[in-house]
């Protein structure tokens, strides 16, 4: 919970102040409850009762706390958002400079997140599509600010030296991320809230190792020689 009093310092907002007064472990129950729901319905659809149910407060005890559903929406879309981007960026291997390797690599990253964080996934994945007036805009506003912020970061010093000389390289780049972008979203829809196990892991895997293949005879110099 050390994560939540470091988001609290970085904002350096009041708003949430009597929802960090709470223990850890009550914190933790509260987010986990809001998770549950706001990452199997829409904003709308979303209901504080059964929020209040799940975590064990009163409807009275959620609103004092979060004034409003849509400023716990947002808080646990920053709070999602904020646990999600420092594990992933931390993890990417920016020494490795091949373009496809790197963004094969971010794939496969995003969809471990899917296997360790399933509901705060979800939840990301409901939030972009979202379509409430309420929250629409200010979700779309931070969202492109994580993704020019997280792109420029992520793919800043790559190598594309190993592709075709009649390729453009940065329409190479956009091929390679919307494959594996697609094939991510593709599979995260599919899921939904089923369990994984290693053996759809090792499905993923191979199917890009497949798609690697194919993209390298493509664009890559050589690509076609055994």
């Amino acid at each position: 919970m050390d994560r939540l009093s470091q988001y609290c310092l970085e904002r350096r907002s009041r708003l949430f102040s009597k929802f960090f007064k709470l223990k850890p472990e009550k914190q933790q129950q509260i987010i986990n409850a809001a998770l549950k729901v706001f990452s199997r319905e829409n904003y709308k659809q979303a209901s504080t009762d059964e929020i209040v149910i799940e975590a064990g407060i009163s409807k009275g005890a959620l609103f004092h706390y979060f004034r409003s559903k849509k400023d716990l929406y947002l808080f646990l879309y920053d709070y999602v958002t904020k646990t999600l981007t420092d594990e992933y960026f931390s993890a990417v291997d920016l020494s490795e400079r091949d373009i496809l390797l790197r963004l094969q690599q971010m794939c496969l990253l995003k969809l471990s997140l899917l296997k360790k964080h399933a509901d705060m996934m979800n939840f990301t994945l409901k939030a972009f599509f979202e379509e409430d007036v309420e929250v629409k805009d200010i979700i779309n506003q931070k969202n492109k600010e994580i993704l020019l912020k997280g792109y420029s970061n992520l793919l800043s010093n790559i190598d594309t030296s190993k592709l075709r000389e009649d390729v453009d390289a940065q329409m190479a780049l956009n091929i390679i991320r919307w494959t594996f972008e697609g094939y991510a979203n593709k599979e995260q829809a599919a899921l939904g809230h089923q369990p994984m196990d290693e053996e759809l892991f090792g499905k993923w895997i191979s199917e890009m190792n497949g798609y690697i293949e194919i993209i390298r005879k493509c664009l890559y110099k050589g690509g076609n020689e055994p």
